[in-house]
């Protein structure tokens, strides 16, 4: 599976491939207009996003700061390993990110981002079809990216002729050491069809953004997966992973669960 990749990139990757990053110049939302993103800002993501779109892994890395770190553990050598292998299992992503907010400080920005992102990829010789949308906060100091926390994630991959169209119930966070359900439901009758499927729980580390757990399959009485979790009691932040799998096709979906933090 691809998607403990996915995460780094998605949240630096700040633009779209198909002309850079929303404006939101002057959308109401009830009685208030936002501004546009300042031009400085927006230049300096377009750039960033050029870099991406062109794959130049080089001139990306450039846009982050020697002493890069986030929430998750990752520095800068860390992020050019899980872009690398990324663009060689995707090498057609698109994606369009949001500056939801932003705060200039002295030496340059505070921000908040939504990213959507799509493209087309392969699992064991398999296509797939990716889906992903996260939201992060970064800090930019002299125009380079020196923090970031991913507050929300979720991707889907799916293949076959008609994978299982699935509701996905997993709340974003939870305290420490609270219990959690995990429901997910398949939408299609199975008939006599079989489903085979397993959850998965990771510590979101630099040692799982690069290394994927193996998937124990079971079969599957019930139309899903219905779980109870706890969270552990330390603060952090896991990938709650699920995979599906009937004779139409499969589906693998990863949320991030925050514990303990707001």
């Amino acid at each position: 599976m691809t998607r403990s990749y996915l995460s780094a990139f998605l949240a630096l990757t700040l633009a779209t491939s198909s002309g850079g990053i929303s404006s939101l110049t002057a959308q109401a939302q009830g009685n208030v207009s936002r501004p546009a993103v300042p031009t400085e800002l927006q230049a300096l993501i377009q750039k960033i996003d050029t870099a991406a779109n062109q794959r130049d892994l080089a001139a990306l890395l450039e846009f982050y700061a020697p002493s890069f770190s986030s929430t998750d553990g990752l520095n800068r050598e860390i992020l050019e390993k899980v872009i690398k292998r990324l663009w060689e299992e995707y090498p057609t992503l698109t994606y369009r990110t949001t500056v939801n907010r932003w705060k200039r400080h002295a030496t340059g920005w505070d921000i908040e981002l939504t990213t959507t992102i799509n493209g087309k990829g392969q699992f064991q010789e398999q296509p797939l079809t990716l889906e992903s949308n996260l939201s992060s906060r970064q800090k930019i100091v002299n125009g380079q990216i020196t923090w970031q926390d991913i507050t929300s994630e979720q991707t889907k991959m799916t293949s076959g002729s008609a994978p299982p169209t699935v509701q996905f119930n997993l709340p974003t966070a939870v305290k420490l050491g609270q219990d959690y359900n995990l429901d997910v439901i398949v939408q299609e009758p199975l008939g006599e069809s079989l489903l085979l499927g397993t959850a998965i729980v990771q510590p979101i580390t630099p040692e799982t953004y690069l290394k994927s757990p193996p998937l124990k399959l079971e079969l599957l009485p019930a139309g899903g997966l219905f779980k109870i979790g706890r969270a552990p009691n330390q603060a952090g932040s896991q990938w709650i992973s699920i995979a599906l799998i009937r004779d139409t096709g499969k589906i693998l979906m990863t949320q991030r669960l925050r514990i303990g933090q707001p």
